[in-house]
């Protein structure tokens, strides 16, 4: 992931702001809005072709100022139905800085009040997919920053309608070439329209070669001709039709299941709910139990990598997503927290991070460890990172307002999920519980129910201990979190704080409840690697708070999606070594209906707000926040696929090569 540079710009005598690259201006002073009207709105039948609709989604080929996003946001906000939602996507290779957008924005009085809503989710110019949720979660803005073939390629969405921007053709050819269009027609819903300002031949041509009918129509102002268009060619061929996603369902489900009531379940419930479904969320353990799925304290902060794969996309993906999806009252303490490192190799990773440019959304500076976060006690120094938006989120506060429009029934264990006339019947060890026309597998470490042959990934337990840190010898204990080794909170406003580590593997009969047992060796660990920042703080007492377990897949990614057909994959996916061309597969083929969210791993915290958010488009039918190649590390199908594709010598083939 690259930060992307921030456009040159020239401001014009007469207001009007210039792209000094292509020598263009970004609107007409004066005459954008009624430009973007007449063009864009007008163009693809708006507002009347947006009336009754419960999900709208428009694809965009240029930001720029944002000016057609906001006029389309203004409009539908005066049409729309309380349920509806508005999905805006849009390509952009050189991103504005906030300053120059408010700048812009000034010239759309009417539009204030979106513009800055719009200014204040703005992120930061990092290539990749950015969404913004907006509206109070109405509106899902997603900006794709970067090469407009590149980013399309990599995104999943049916557009209704198509605002074909970007400057003249002559000065931004990249914006209206044959690559791009294929993308256009590869995202377009049947029947999708669209509109351009240009009338240019080759545009129209193009269009035409990629399945849109092509018609002119009376341009803006002293511009004679515009074109309009109506996608009416078919399917595209998908690249990889055995990762393709799961199609959304007939119709958006109204009664939604969730198994599990840990982060994954209880973030997959909120988001479905704030999508417009009743949602039941099922977790076995019983009110007042012992042993929650959630502990008391989680840790959150940005990924620390210089990578630019799936694993590295997604982790800052999710990171930029979380800062703006929590709330000031889900945090325990003061923000802030100084991440250190325990070893010599992790000191001079550290070390290379902080060598490199900075990366998007890491928000971090490095440290000498003796400064006002209250680290002067630690003994030797040690080199690390401040993180200042990294903190502990306190599921205690978080959990009852995910689940405030939530039917949560807790010492509920399903057993089995039985196909229904309306969905999936859900069964407990005593009888139906309930059906629902969507049902989410959120469980994590929890037995899965019964239920049609699925291939999911095996995973991995992880078991976690948290202590509470008692008072003893006189010591100096930072003002803020801290994380080397251990993790050490800051002073709760109840009073005291918590430690503890999740690393160590747990092998063990997860029936026999073994695990809950408190292990002396993890005490020990804590203690160890307090003690190694101050040999005062291995002192302190402890006490134990909190055991759990955590489940990571074996490639340590997230487990997303629909549930696969384990019999439909294994017929026709077997001979995937042979690398046969992809046209000669049909699409995936998932259980209506069934999908997982599981195996969040050690940062599930940090994961779990995007993940939901991109789940329950999925079961919409709205644009995907997630870059293709992350999807396709994150689908619940990726390890039976890897086996099948495995070359004869045994290795197995790089799952992201194309």
């Amino acid at each position: 992931m690259t930060l992307l540079p921030h456009p040159e710009l020239d401001w014009l005598p007469d207001g009007g702001l210039c792209a000094r690259r292509f020598g263009d201006v970004y609107f007409t002073p004066g005459q954008g809005l009624a430009e973007s009207r007449h063009v864009f709105l007008d163009g693809t039948g708006a507002p009347e072709a947006w009336r009754g609709r419960a999900l709208l989604t428009i694809g965009e080929t240029g930001f720029g100022t944002g000016r057609n996003f906001l006029l389309a946001w203004n409009q539908w906000r005066r049409t729309a139905g309380a349920d509806a939602r508005f999905c805006y996507l849009a390509a952009e290779g050189a991103p504005l800085h906030p300053a120059d957008l408010a700048r812009a924005h000034a010239a759309f009085p009417e539009l204030r009040a979106e513009a800055a809503a719009l200014r204040a989710a703005w992120p930061p110019p990092a290539a990749g997919f950015h969404r913004l949720r907006l509206d109070g979660g109405r509106v899902a803005l997603t900006l794709l920053f970067g090469d407009a073939t590149v980013m399309l390629s990599r995104m999943e969405a049916r557009v209704d309608a198509w605002f074909l921007d970007g400057f003249a053709p002559a000065r931004n050819p990249d914006i209206w070439q044959a690559g791009v269009f294929r993308q256009l027609a590869r995202l377009s819903a049947p029947g999708a329209r669209l509109a351009s300002y240009t009338a240019a031949g080759p545009v129209r041509r193009g269009l035409e070669a990629a399945g849109f009918q092509v018609s002119k129509a009376p341009g803006f102002a002293a511009k004679r001709e515009m074109i309009r268009a109506v996608y009416t060619g078919g399917p595209v061929q998908d690249p990889k039709p055995w990762l393709r996603p799961p199609p959304a369902l007939a119709r958006f489900p109204r009664r939604v299941a969730v198994v599990g009531g840990g982060v994954a379940g209880m973030t997959a419930a909120a988001a479905l709910s704030a999508a417009g479904a009743e949602v039941t969320l099922y977790e076995r353990q019983p009110p007042g139990a012992a042993v929650s799925p959630a502990p008391p304290l989680a840790l959150v902060h940005p990924p620390l990598a210089l990578g630019d794969g799936p694993r590295e996309h997604f982790d800052r993906a999710a990171w930029l997503f979380a800062c703006g999806w929590y709330a000031p009252g889900d945090w325990a303490g003061p923000r802030g927290v100084a991440k250190l490192a325990r070893t010599a190799a992790e000191s001079a990773r550290f070390a290379r991070i902080a060598a490199a440019p900075p990366l998007p959304g890491q928000d971090m500076s490095p440290l000498p460890v003796a400064d006002a976060a209250g680290l002067a006690a630690i003994t030797p120094p040690r080199n690390g990172f401040w993180l200042p938006r990294a903190g502990f989120l306190d599921p205690a506060l978080l959990f009852p307002r995910l689940a405030a429009d939530v039917d949560v029934r807790r010492g509920s264990a399903v057993t089995r999920l039985v196909p229904a006339d309306d969905g999936w019947r859900l069964d407990g060890p005593d009888g139906p519980l309930g059906i629902a026309g969507a049902v989410i597998l959120a469980g994590g470490c929890a037995a899965l129910p019964q239920m049609p042959p699925s291939a999911l990934p095996a995973v991995r337990l992880r078991r976690g201990e948290l202590f509470r840190l008692g008072d003893g010898p006189a010591v100096c204990l930072p003002v803020h979190g801290l994380a080397a080794g251990a993790q050490l909170s800051p002073l709760l406003p109840g009073g005291g704080r918590i430690a503890g580590a999740s690393q160590a593997a747990w092998r063990g009969d997860m029936a026999a409840d073994a695990w809950r047992a408190p292990d002396r060796r993890h005490r020990t660990q804590v203690l160890d690697a307090l003690a190694a920042l101050s040999p005062g703080w291995g002192r302190l007492p402890l006490s134990p708070l909190w055991t759990g377990l955590r489940a990571v897949a074996a490639d340590r990614m997230p487990v997303m999606g629909g549930l696969p057909d384990a019999g439909f994959f294994t017929r026709w996916y077997a001979d995937l070594h042979y690398g046969r061309h992809p046209a000669r597969y049909p699409a995936a083929r998932y259980w209506p209906g069934l999908y997982s969210l599981t195996a969040l791993g050690f940062h599930g915290f940090r994961a779990a707000p995007l993940l939901a958010a991109c789940l329950a488009d999925m079961i919409l039918g709205a644009p995907l926040p997630l870059e293709r190649p992350v999807l396709d590390a994150l689908n619940p199908a990726r390890m039976l696929l890897r086996g099948f594709a495995r070359r004869a010598d045994g290795a197995l083939p790089d799952p992201d090569a194309d």
